[in-house]
């Protein structure tokens, strides 16, 4: 079956537009060539750790363009050249990295987007962009990995940034050893310190590890949700949601799982992270996916009724996709990890197991395997 990865994203339209006052926004003025159809436009995203928090549209005439918006903080911006076909074209984006105040002037060719010239910026945007650049011509083209490539430009906050959207895959110990030669100026950066917070949370969820619990939420039936209660099983922690067909896609298997050793000190604890924000439609989801399922004979929680104030599961372990599984041992240390498409880091790097792994990996340590 083939298994794709399912990141959440939240949206949220920051841009803000005018002619008026242009120095004191973060202005791109782009010339490019080769473009086959006139007018055409660009979609300029601004993300942070794979969160899309900005998107706009500009027109594009005769390769030229220019995009002014209210960018207060430091970080990046992706440029796409969409819904335009390209003879050659490679159809990789520009990263800008820039805030107000920021100009750029970049001229280049969509045959070959990473070899565009830059001008203008600060000296940290200037070098950020260009490095970014070289993120896209090296480890794109597969002359490096991710890996490689931050050992090489340890200055890098685009890299940092790509090494966290994998650091999903990866171990504490890989993570660590890629985060602690960064630069100041990357360990100070947003990306910087998201890459550090997942840093810490693999640290906590590594293997041999107490598995984090249960703060004050309550399972579907109403009783107190804990792990520690399970202690003397060995437990199967599902991280999903009502919305993800890739999540719900492996349940009749888990129920195969669930009808096996059930009776052998087995427990399944389903954990769900509903979108929107009406608690009540939340929860009608959420209590619908599981009847169509036919998965209530296990245990359920539902992330987003944790209290306010309180650490959500989801936050405990770090979760950025679904399904994500972890497997606790009866002493209430992680076992393992599991997440599906580990092929983007080598296996030196990896700190999880592919889901394609869970059957024979709990099959093993119940029948009593390390």
């Amino acid at each position: 079956m083939k298994r794709i990865l399912l990141i959440l994203i939240l949206v949220c339209p920051l841009f803000m537009f005018g002619q008026d006052k242009k120095s004191k926004l973060f202005v791109i003025n782009g010339d490019f060539k080769n473009l086959t159809e006139n007018p055409s436009k660009i979609t300029v995203i601004g993300t942070i750790g794979g969160k899309e928090l900005q998107r706009a549209e500009f027109p594009v005439e005769d390769g030229k363009f220019e995009i002014a918006i209210d960018h207060p903080n430091f970080d990046n911006l992706i440029l796409w050249f969409e819904d335009v076909e390209f003879e050659g074209a490679t159809r990789e984006p520009l990263h800008v990295y820039g805030k107000n105040g920021d100009t750029f002037t970049i001229k280049g060719d969509v045959k070959n987007v990473s070899a565009a010239h830059i001008e203008g910026g600060s000296t940290i945007s200037n070098e950020q962009t260009k490095l970014a650049m070289l993120y896209v011509r090296d480890v794109r083209s597969e002359k490096m990995n991710d890996y490689e490539f931050i050992k090489k430009y340890p200055n890098s906050i685009h890299g940092a940034d790509e090494v966290y959207l994998r650091s999903l895959w990866m171990s504490a110990e890989t993570v660590g050893s890629i985060y602690n030669p960064l630069t100041d100026v990357v360990k100070n950066s947003p990306q910087g310190k998201l890459l550090a917070k997942r840093y810490g949370v693999l640290q906590s969820i590594a293997n041999g590890a107490i598995a984090p619990d249960f703060d004050g939420d309550k399972y579907l039936d109403g009783s107190k949700a804990s792990l520690k209660d399970l202690r003397g099983k060995h437990v199967l922690l599902e991280f999903w949601g009502s919305w993800c067909g890739v999540c719900r896609e492996e349940h009749p298997l888990f129920k195969k799982i669930y009808e096996k050793y059930k009776d052998k000190g087995f427990e399944i604890v389903s954990v769900s992270q509903e979108n929107g924000d009406d608690i009540e439609v939340l929860r009608k989801s959420w209590k619908k996916a599981i009847d169509m399922d036919s998965i209530g004979m296990w245990k359920h929680a539902l992330d987003n009724e944790t209290s306010t104030g309180k650490m959500k599961m989801t936050e405990k372990y770090g979760i950025l996709a679904f399904p994500t599984l972890v497997l606790i041992g009866p002493d209430g240390k992680i076992i393992d990890r599991f997440l599906p498409a580990t092929h983007n880091v080598t296996k030196e790097e990896l700190g999880v197991r592919d889901t394609e792994e869970l059957e024979r990996r709990i099959e093993s340590v119940m029948s009593g395997g390390v």
